[in-house]
């Protein structure tokens, strides 16, 4: 629904040089809410007030449960020898980090701050020597999570994290943040049961360099986690990274077709081929227009679709079956039974396991 449009009618206003003619101005309103995040999910709101010559920097964050219920919050003081975008880095890592100390699977993140979610959430994005650190840290720690969504919001909608940042840069002190520090996780990753009568698709890809062969691979299993098939892929120096990422969902996606069902579960870490994929409005270059175009119509074939992002720590049979398509000369297919590496993998998924990372 579009937002209202108020016309409003300016007052005339008296200067030195008279009265200025009244003039139309228009405005605009919109309702802002709690809006609740996914399933089981809990909302992280993250903001800065960048610092200058005149006051030092803020950082601060807010952490809500699934129902919109209090749990954590913290200002953070910066000193003015950080750039915006690093400030902004800060803030999100501090989150992030409290969201693990909570020990959730389930995060989703919201910011005013476009160009931080970016450089968290994307493994491509453009990255300076400045700020590599604070990135590749932040792409570690998301790696604790089970499924992150990333969220961008106007500034009306993250008024509590502004505050928060506010708030500490108001205060006089200088405590600087560093990054250089070691932190650990750990994050209990398991088979959750997708949608009803669903089957579930995991797909990954190792991306081809100048030095091996890429690899596409995915892993198909039903409703309760049973085994169903998987495919190990090799792929030529020639395939672009997201193009690589688009034929293993399609080739994925082409067995579950193959294997009759009508309700299919996707999980990946890929967001931006999950995107391309789903939906059609996104933007597409001409040298991957024709398999967007190819997974597009097979996904009609479903019923229901479902698209998951997950954290690399709950895709690792996928990434195994890639793996292995790198030291492949054909494509290797399996449906009785998977090989003995994926399998264990699959077994742990299962019972789940504890996913431990040091930085």
């Amino acid at each position: 629904m579009p937002l209202p449009v108020f016309r409003c009618r300016q007052v005339g206003v008296r200067s030195d040089t008279g009265t200025l003619p009244p003039r139309d101005r228009y405005a605009t309103a919109a309702y802002v809410a709690w809006t609740t995040p996914l399933e089981d999910a809990w909302k992280l709101n993250f903001a800065v007030r960048a610092p200058n010559d005149l006051r030092q920097g803020g950082a601060g964050y807010v952490l809500r449960e699934h129902h919109g219920i209090f749990k954590a919050t913290r200002a953070e003081p910066l000193s003015t020898d950080f750039r915006l975008v690093e400030a902004k880095l800060v803030a999100l890592e501090l989150g992030i980090q409290e969201a693990i100390v909570q020990g959730i699977d389930y995060l989703e993140v919201e910011g005013h701050s476009a160009n931080a979610i970016e450089l968290a959430f994307n493994k491509d994005a453009l990255v300076t020597p400045s700020i590599e650190f604070i990135v590749n840290k932040c792409h570690k720690l998301l790696q604790a999570f089970r499924l992150m969504k990333f969220q961008p919001v106007a500034e009306c909608a993250n008024k509590a994290a502004i505050k928060v940042a506010d708030m500490e840069r108001r205060k006089g002190k200088t405590k600087p943040h560093s990054s250089a520090f070691c932190v650990s996780s750990a994050a209990y990753v398991a088979w959750t049961t997708p949608l009803e009568d669903a089957w579930k698709l995991n797909f990954a890809v190792r991306a081809p360099n100048d030095l091996r062969q890429g690899g596409a691979g995915y892993v198909l299993r039903e409703h309760h986690g049973i085994f169903k098939a998987t495919r190990a892929e090799p792929l030529s120096t020639n395939f672009s990274l997201v193009e690589a990422k688009l034929v293993a969902l399609e080739l994925g996606i082409q067995e579950a077709i193959v294997q009759g069902i009508d309700y299919l579960e996707v999980e990946g870490h890929s967001a931006n081929a999950i995107e391309l994929a789903f939906n059609k409005d996104a933007l597409v270059t001409p040298s991957i227009e024709f398999i967007v175009n190819k997974c597009h119509k097979l996904l009609q074939a479903f019923r229901l679709m479902k698209f998951q992002l997950v954290a690399d720590c709950a895709n690792r049979a996928a990434i195994k079956v890639a793996d292995m398509a790198t030291n492949e000369a054909e494509t290797q297919y399996w449906t009785t039974e998977p090989p003995t590496e994926v399998a264990t993998l699959l077994v742990e998924d299962t019972i789940g396991y504890w996913e431990v990372a040091y930085y």
